[in-house]
């Protein structure tokens, strides 16, 4: 089952959650679209998006982060706002060493480096640069514990990994 619509009768949060970022435009607008692989346990607690236990592996994020809190057909799935489709089959392509679409300067992931990747920035600060909106837009932050699946996998990555590896890191 997937659509917003089906996530909002299991998950009622989600509903409000919808209209709110389709308000605020969702850095483009989120329809329906969203991906939830027929679980439902996203839920917001303390004012924290969280999700299922994941791991610092880009496969456990892939299904566990993106595909529940990014894949809106606008906001990163497939009409991806900024040129990031987080459920790309290549997403390691679209992340790694990749240039941001939204920002000049800056890779979405830079390898082994957290705090320069503007991936990171996007889902810890509370004003990143560039289209300054904290992700996942209208959905409230990322539960610390999903914030170090994040946080972990992009340590593990060791310089020269992904396609984009002649970019220069900011």
């Amino acid at each position: 089952m997937s659509g917003s619509g089906a996530l909002a009768e299991r998950v009622p949060w989600v509903a409000a959650a919808v209209v709110a970022c389709a308000a605020a435009a969702c850095d483009a607008s989120r329809q329906d679209g969203a991906r939830d692989g027929g679980r439902s346990d996203t839920r917001a607690d303390a004012g924290y998006l969280v999700l299922e236990a994941c791991e610092p592996t880009l496969a456990s994020l892939e299904t566990v982060v993106f595909e529940h809190a990014c894949g809106w057909e606008l906001c990163h799935g497939d009409q991806a706002a900024f040129g990031l489709r987080l459920l790309a089959p290549d997403v390691e392509h679209e992340l790694v060493n990749a240039a941001a679409g939204s920002c000049p300067g800056f890779l979405r992931v830079v390898p082994g480096d957290p705090e320069h990747s503007l991936l990171y920035q996007k889902i810890t600060l509370d004003h990143p640069p560039c289209n300054g909106h904290r992700m996942p837009n209208g959905l409230g932050p990322l539960a610390p514990s999903t914030v170090r699946c994040v946080r972990g996998w992009i340590e593990s990555l060791t310089p020269g990994s992904g396609s984009g590896a002649d970019a220069a890191p900011r």
